[in-house]
């Protein structure tokens, strides 16, 4: 192993029982790692409807190019009288 990783393209050699290989050029580069940098977003109405159902989507994602463990979002709402909460949960992936 060399000390010293380059960050450029690098290749893959396979090589079967049979004796063949096979190269595979400019397969994957390595980069410098980017430390972690969760965000959240709240995407809401332009106004709050009273007594009527509103709906929110809570996107978030991490910018780093390094796993971003253990990051806990924490929503806050106020202790307003008939107030109802519904979390549904989806997943998209853009």
């Amino acid at each position: 192993m060399p000390d010293i990783i380059s960050l450029h393209f690098h290749k893959i050699a396979v090589k079967t029982g049979t004796g063949n290989t096979y190269i595979l050029e400019d397969t994957f580069t390595i980069e410098t790692g980017i430390r972690p940098e969760p965000w959240v977003e709240v995407i809401d109405r332009v106004r709050i409807l009273i007594h009527k159902p509103s709906a929110y989507i809570v996107c978030y994602g991490n910018n780093g190019n390094v796993d971003a463990s253990v990051v806990n979002i924490r929503l806050v709402f106020s202790d307003v009288p008939d107030l109802e909460i519904d979390f549904t949960w989806a997943i998209y992936i853009a």
